[in-house]
C-alpha cells in the first residue's frame, strides 16, 4: 500500500518522494525507520503517551524544503541535458 501511495504522489506532484513519510500515517505511535539494503524496517519504540506529549516540541523550517526543490530543478535539468546527448535531440 505504501508503494502505491508513494508512486501516485510522485506522479501527481512530479517530484520524487521518500518512503519514510508514510510510516507514521500507516502505523501511528513512535517508531524508528531503518532504510537498509534488505528493505525498510520499522521497529516500534515503546513510549508512555502522556510523557511523550509533555516533552515533544515540533518545529517547521521551510528553507530545507525550498532547497530540495532547487536541487530537484538542477537534477531535472542535468537529466534533460544527458538525455539529449544520448539521444541526439535537444531540449
Amino acid at each position: 500500500m505504501r508503494e502505491i501511495a508513494q508512486n501516485v504522489e510522485a506522479q501527481i506532484i512530479r517530484v520524487p518522494t521518500g518512503s519514510q513519510d508514510y510510516y507514521p500515517a500507516m502505523y501511528g505511535g513512535v517508531s524508528a525507520i531503518e532504510l537498509g539494503v534488505a528493505g525498510i524496517l520499522r521497529p516500534p519504540i515503546p513510549v508512555d503517551p502522556t510523557d511523550f506529549n509533555e516533552r515533544i516540541v515540533l518545529g517547521l523550517h521551510r528553507a530545507a524544503r525550498q532547497l530540495r526543490h532547487q536541487q530537484l530543478g538542477v537534477l531535472k535539468s542535468a537529466h534533460r541535458r544527458a538525455t539529449a546527448r544520448c539521444t541526439g535531440t535537444s531540449r
